[in-house]
């Protein structure tokens, strides 16, 4: 279990970043080159910073669905006590 909540925290990280990556283009309000376009790095860091977001994304979803199945599974592994009656005298 805690193996799930470190890797959720590392996946919502990254996802952090890269959304930071593909939006800072525009927040920064970087400027356009001779010909009003961006530098191909530029353009590199936004697609680099979606694929990051999606790549985090998608383990983020795959460790909660994984961290979900295990809880379940354990709830239903636990032995169930029978009630015992009160006994009347």
């Amino acid at each position: 279990m805690r193996g799930s909540i470190r890797l959720s925290v590392i996946f919502v990280v990254g996802a952090i970043l890269g959304v930071w990556s593909f939006i800072e283009p525009w927040v920064i309000d970087y400027g356009f080159g001779a010909q009003h376009q961006w530098s191909p790095s530029t353009w590199s860091n936004v697609w680099i910073g979606a694929l990051v977001t999606g790549a985090s994304l998608v383990g983020l979803v795959l460790t909660f669905a994984t961290g979900l199945r295990a809880a379940a599974r354990a709830s239903v592994a636990e032995p169930v006590e029978p009630e015992v009656a009160p006994q009347r005298s």
